[in-house]
């Protein structure tokens, strides 16, 4: 199974941890988190040179910001080339998201989501963005540019077609002009948690009534998105094995690839990682925690496990529709409206921590010099009292 970590900073890079991952424990690729940046900022050293450095050169924070982020993406990058090329490019990748706040506006993604792709100017790298309705025409159209994406957390089959017609669309335009196909990647990534958590809620009731649907809730809990994973498996497999990708494929289009999810610090259940482990049957891949990253590689190894039959599927959502009353399109609308995809670099916490970070840098070249002779950061962010 092909494993992505969600986790990355600075000292990871160059401490030689993420080489020895993937040497040892064969890490396939990564997503940028923000989160580690902010807390490496707020609690080590780490960056203190380099946030210096922009500082005297007079650079905003959010210029500083943008600058740590796209630094820790391409020393990363540099260490799966080997990955990427060895795979011919569908492994040893790393994804950055387009800022949250641009979701509402194709052209602001457009615009970051082309300025990353050429500032980082690493063809294993992936722009992420979120499989929101509105964003759908800025995806088709980096498709189209030949710009590899990572859409991330669909939660209705139908979003999912919608995003694989997107691809075929754009592969078919550049086909059209005698454009490469296979110079880009396409990953969609399903939020697996966000869904189980969403129908959890659900099933709790269930439970808790104490009904004839009791027992059958009990055995669906925490399999929903189990479950509507390998849905969306079989609908990939419709899709491209038939005639009109087979067709792009000849001129050398690449498949649109599946990756699980699973985000988060802490299993949520114990049958958890045996559900991970069984995923990896549809020849996708998984994005780990941490710690979720070390208890999967602590499983014994098993035989070749072979995909959940169509069959068997239909026969779970007919449990969890029909027989559990449970509906999927209500599913879908609330976790669309919970934004379970965030990427927001510039976030409240992040320019509050850089903030802090500066004037406290800043503090301490005036007691050791007694004289500060550099130019004060771009900044109208309070400190927190």
């Amino acid at each position: 199974m092909m494993i992505w970590l969600n986790y990355l900073h600075k000292r990871f890079v160059l401490s030689g941890k993420l080489k020895r991952l993937i040497e040892e424990s064969a890490l396939k690729g990564l997503t940028y988190n923000p989160g580690a940046l902010e807390k490496m900022i707020r609690t080590t050293p780490e960056y203190d040179k380099i946030i210096m450095g922009m500082v005297r050169s007079g650079k905003s924070i959010e210029n500083i910001i943008m600058s740590l982020c796209l630094g820790d993406v391409r020393r990363a990058a540099n260490q799966f080339i080997f990955v990427c090329r060895k795979s011919k490019g569908s492994e040893g990748l790393i994804s950055m998201g387009v800022s949250s706040a641009l979701y509402g506006s194709t052209e602001n993604i457009l615009e970051e989501a082309r300025f990353l792709w050429k500032e980082l100017n690493h063809k294993n790298v992936l722009i992420d963005v979120p499989a929101a309705k509105n964003c759908l025409p800025a995806i088709e159209q980096l498709w189209t540019e030949g710009i590899s994406v990572k859409v991330s957390s669909p939660f209705s089959f139908q979003r999912y077609r919608e995003l694989a017609e997107s691809y075929l669309a754009a592969l078919e335009k550049r086909a059209e002009k005698r454009e490469p196909l296979d110079k880009f990647v396409s990953f969609v990534s399903f939020n697996i948690r966000a869904i189980d958590q969403q129908a959890n809620l659900f099933l709790d009731e269930l439970i808790g009534k104490e009904s004839h649907l009791s027992d059958v809730a009990r055995q669906m809990y925490g399999k929903t998105g189990y479950t509507m994973a390998w849905m969306f498996y079989h609908i990939q497999q419709e899709i491209f094995s038939g005639p009109r990708f087979q067709a792009l494929a000849k001129k050398g289009a690449r498949i649109q690839q599946l990756i699980w999810d699973y985000g988060g610090p802490e299993m949520q259940y114990p049958q958890e990682l045996e559900m991970i482990r069984s995923l990896g049957a549809a020849g996708a891949g998984a994005i780990l925690s941490g710690e979720l990253f070390n208890e999967y590689h602590l499983m014994p190894e098993t035989g070749k496990q072979e995909p959940e039959s169509l069959s068997m599927v239909k026969w779970r959502m007919y449990q969890l529709e029909q027989i559990l009353g449970l509906d999927i399109q209500e599913l879908e609308k609330a976790l669309e409206k919970e934004n379970h995809h965030p990427f927001n670099l510039y976030n409240p916490s992040m320019m509050r921590t850089l903030d802090l970070k500066i004037r406290s840098l800043l503090e301490g070249n005036l007691e050791k010099k007694g004289v500060l002779d550099i130019k004060p950061p771009l900044i109208n962010i309070p400190v927190l009292s």
